[in-house]
Order: structure tokens, then sequence, then C-alpha cells
């Protein structure tokens, strides 16, 4: 992986949408520990779509990373959300969502699609597709069916 990183330069400026549906042009100023997040980050991806190896994991361009938790020092699965509620994109965006305890998983919903998927660690199904109005009926679908506690 490290000798797939390769140095970052972010944008220099971005435009922030206002409440009144208007933009403003702001600096962007990227900290040295997200510019070496970024590049690691980019790294794993490229890695992962290798395919040399079994254990990491991308799921709809997403790499899933797996942590020791600052908090409880377990192992868990990081979480994620995008979304985007703009005029010229409508409702759309997804959740990456992280079952820690129990049942440990990992399920994504898709705002537009009203769908979500559920990635269950032992599970003899590689993914398992649920039909959700939300994300909270999502939740309780993975918790009820499968006893996944998604957060």
């Amino acid at each position: 992986m490290t000798e797939l990183r390769k140095p970052y330069e972010g944008p220099k400026e971005q435009r922030v949408q206002q409440p009144d549906g208007s933009y403003k042009i702001e600096k962007v100023i990227d900290s040295e520990g997200l510019i070496e997040f970024i590049e690691i980050g980019f790294a794993v991806q490229e890695l992962v779509q290798q395919r040399k190896k079994v254990g990491v994991g991308a799921i709809a361009g997403n790499v899933i990373r797996v942590v020791n938790a600052r908090i409880s020092g377990e192992l868990e699965y990081l979480q994620t959300h995008e979304a985007s509620i703009s005029p010229e994109e409508g409702n759309a965006g997804f959740s990456l969502l992280a079952s820690n305890s129990g049942v440990r998983g990992l399920g994504i919903y898709y705002v537009a699609g009203k769908i979500g998927f559920l990635l269950i660690a032992g599970d003899t199904d590689m993914c398992r597709k649920e039909a959700a109005d939300s994300m909270e009926s999502f939740k309780q679908i993975a918790n009820q069916k499968y006893g996944l506690e998604l957060a």
C-alpha cells in the first residue's frame, strides 16, 4: 500500500451552498493530518481494486475500514453518510451503517432508491437486499430480521 501512496494536492477553494440556495466561495486549507488520511485512503482504494488479497472490501466505491474504537477499544467498522438535497440533484445519497455489537455487519441505505443492502459477518449470503421507505425503517428491518443494531 505504501508503494501506491501518491502526493495529494486538494482544491484551493470550494463552493458552499447556503440555506437560501446561493453559493459562497471559500478557501480550502487542508491540515497535514487530513492530507495524510486522503493519501492513505486513495492508496488503499487502489490496492483494493487490484484484488490481490482477500480481506479488504470495496462496496459502492467505498473502502470499508475497520478500526479499534477510541472509547470501547473494540474492533469497529467506520460509518459514513453522503447526501445531496440541492435542486439540481434532488434528494439522493447513501448511508453506510455498522453493527458493532452482537451480530456484526454493515448496511448501506440508498435514499433515492429506498433500498438497502446488508453484509452480515459469517452469513451464508454475500449480501441481502431490503426495501425500506426510510433509513430508520431499514434499521428496524435489519434488527427484526437479522439481529443487526445498525448505527
